[in-house]
């Protein structure tokens, strides 16, 4: 994200940064996908977004939703 947004700018994610510092990976990587970073990034978000989830150990969650959302 920040490679997208620079430092400046991910630290506007709030929901991003707070869950981060907490290793709350579920609401971070929901919190991504929720974005509008998302939709402007596109297939890159998603791969970032199943970083997080896989680093959590939740991708099963988001299966369904990365099979039915377009980015």
């Amino acid at each position: 994200m920040i490679y997208n947004l620079g430092v400046t700018g991910f630290f506007k994610f709030d929901d991003v940064v707070s869950a981060l510092k907490k290793q709350d990976y579920k609401t971070m990587s929901k919190a991504m996908w929720d974005s509008d970073w998302r939709k402007q990034v596109g297939s890159r978000a998603e791969k970032l977004v199943g970083m997080v989830q896989k680093q959590g150990g939740i991708k099963e969650e988001f299966e369904e939703v990365f099979s039915s959302t377009p980015i």
